[in-house]
C-alpha cells in the first residue's frame, strides 16, 4: 500500500529542466534522481543517492 502511495508520487514529478525542488532543498537532495530510480524500481540505489548528502 505504501509503496503504491510512493510510486503514486513519483509519477506526479514532471521532471522539470530546472527542478525547483531540488534547488531549494536545505540539504540538496538529488530529488529527481531518487524519483526516476525509484520509478525504475531501484530502491537501494534510490536510498543510496538519498544518503550521499
Amino acid at each position: 500500500m505504501i509503496n503504491n502511495l510512493c510510486l503514486e508520487e513519483a509519477n506526479r514529478c514532471i521532471l522539470c529542466k530546472n527542478p525547483r525542488c531540488k534547488a531549494n532543498c536545505p540539504v540538496s537532495t538529488m530529488i529527481p534522481e531518487v524519483i526516476t530510480l525509484y520509478k525504475e524500481n531501484k530502491l537501494e540505489e534510490a536510498w543510496k543517492t538519498l544518503l550521499a548528502f
